[in-house]
């Protein structure tokens, strides 16, 4: 099994600009999400699970319980309902919005990094990572 925990460096994006498009950002916040080379501590503690961000131009920090509903604070002040799951080394997110999937992310784990495959509407985009 692979180990979860850890920093990583995200080093290279697929889709991601059109990605942000999509959630309504300018051409120029897109472009700037699409170069930001952000880093993120991903902790697993039992059935605990804590992400941090830093690099958007405001670190975020977030807490879930695997299974569980969780507030999930996004950039500008923007939360989303949140459950966690995890399958062998992938941890999957699933955002709500009045009930129903808005938006998932898969974080694959390896030994070398992560990828985080994201959809929203059935797009899908890619933010790849090396472990630090």
């Amino acid at each position: 099994m692979v180990q979860i925990s850890g920093r990583y460096q995200h080093v290279e994006n697929v889709n991601f600009f059109e990605l942000l498009k999509k959630t309504g950002a300018t051409d120029e916040q897109a472009s700037a999400g699409d170069k930001t080379r952000a880093i993120m501590t991903v902790a697993l503690d039992g059935d605990r699970v804590r992400i941090k961000l830093e690099g958007f131009g405001e670190d975020i920090e977030n807490h879930f319980v695997l299974g569980q509903e969780s507030d999930e604070k996004l950039q500008k002040g923007i939360v989303s309902k949140t459950t966690v799951t995890k399958e062998g080394d992938t941890l999957k997110f699933v955002a709500k919005e009045n009930g129903s999937e808005t938006y998932s992310r898969l974080y694959k784990f390896t030994d070398s990094g992560l990828e985080v495959i994201m959809n929203l509407e059935g797009f899908e985009a890619k933010r790849i990572y090396k472990r630090l």
